[in-house]
């Protein structure tokens, strides 16, 4: 600590070359004798020009601003290190204080947070989607209408079976926008099925000429 001496009343008192402190060491507004000032009593020059607050200094921790007589305490928190983890989507609000710069936010796998059991077979083509941690492609094939115009696609076979017409349609596909499965049959037409049979909604128009006797041409 420096030493700062001041003359007495007498007028005799200790000089500059038994001081220590020199003006830049003694507060502004205060007069003394330094060790840089040849014996003369001289102003100091050091001026407090802290700005801290409080709140901006350790709770419990003391310190000066700009008045050395009065002595401060913070109050600012001291959080340590915090640590928190977080799912996708979740937040954490920051305590205000001091972080020793240890603590850590974290966030839990993807694995974690996105259990299925979804296969790229299980998605539609040109969709993604996340599966215990790992992005994946759908692989479905979309069957869009095919006949301009209608929410029909082409059938890609036919067969029958004891009064029955089944039409084919593309295994594995999603139906988008389509409603009717068609198979073009040119002959199946009321001119073909003898008059008055209705197969699956067409009735027939041809006349039955098994009743004409040999050599007749019409009834």
């Amino acid at each position: 600590m420096g030493k700062v001496s001041i003359s007495g009343a007498g007028g005799a008192g200790a000089g500059s070359d038994e001081c220590t402190a020199t003006s830049s060491e003694v507060l502004k507004g205060y007069t003394a004798i330094t060790s840089d000032s040849d014996d003369e009593i001289v102003e100091g020059t050091l001026e407090l020009t802290g700005d801290a607050a409080d709140s901006q200094v350790l709770d419990k921790r003391t310190y000066y601003n700009k008045d050395a007589r009065v002595k401060r305490t913070g109050n600012m928190p001291n959080c340590g290190a915090i640590s928190t983890v977080l799912n996708a989507g979740g937040s954490y609000t920051i305590p205000a204080g001091y972080h020793n710069g240890s603590g850590k936010v974290a966030a839990n796998s993807l694995i974690s947070q996105t259990g299925g059991t979804a296969s790229a077979a299980h998605i539609l083509s040109g969709q993604t989607a996340w599966v215990n941690g790992t992005k994946v492609s759908g692989t479905i094939p979309i069957q869009n209408a095919e006949i301009s115009g209608t929410d029909r696609a082409w059938s890609q076979g036919m067969s029958n079976w004891a009064g029955t017409i089944n039409l084919r349609v593309r295994n594995g596909h999603y139906l988008n926008g389509v409603n009717w499965i068609q198979q073009d049959i040119p002959n199946f037409r009321p001119e073909n099925i003898k008059n008055g049979v209705n197969i699956g909604g067409v009735v027939g128009t041809f006349p039955d000429y098994s009743y004409l006797a040999v050599g007749q041409t019409s009834f």
